[in-house]
């Protein structure tokens, strides 16, 4: 990952894999996050959609910043 200042935690409920990621750091951090292939959903903090990343190689490059950013795989019903 980046820094002592960035995290990422992993949730499953019900098989269902969530991931919340941030950094502790005043300034955004570009992080490689180790994750199966395929793509990912990525959600706000106020729920607004910011998109999708595609995770390759078991590799996803992902800005982080202070506010919260949740990563769900596959397509969102």
């Amino acid at each position: 990952m980046g820094s002592d200042d960035d995290y990422v935690l992993v949730f499953v409920k019900d098989g269902q894999r969530r991931i919340a990621a941030w950094t502790a750091s005043a300034n955004r951090q570009q992080v490689k996050v180790s994750l199966p292939n395929g793509q990912f959903n990525m959600i706000g903090i106020k729920g607004e959609d910011r998109g999708r990343v595609t995770s390759d190689q078991g590799v996803l490059s992902i800005q982080l910043a202070p506010a919260p950013v949740y990563l769900a795989p596959g397509e969102l019903k």
